[in-house]
């Protein structure tokens, strides 16, 4: 992980919540777009000379899973649901 990585998952959960409002993908496919993603985004974060590797998909996956249990976490708690 690199110095932008932090920066990924609040950039990762409001593109979910701006995808989740739109209700064009069905909610059992959000966690799948939500690793898709991240590793969209850590991808772009490394562009600059580094090949498509195991660590960017390990990244991005980390990523897009915490994004979604984030959510989720929130809205247990906040909401009680």
């Amino acid at each position: 992980m690199n110095e932008f990585t932090s920066t990924l998952l609040p950039i990762t959960l409001a593109l979910m919540e701006a995808i989740k409002t739109t209700k064009l993908i069905p909610t059992r496919f959000l966690p799948v777009v939500s690793i898709v993603i991240g590793i969209i985004l850590v991808f772009i974060t490394r562009a600059t000379g580094t090949e498509f590797s195991s660590v960017i998909i390990i990244d991005g996956m980390i990523i897009g899973l915490g994004a979604s249990g984030l959510f989720d976490l929130g809205k247990k708690t906040i909401l009680n649901k």
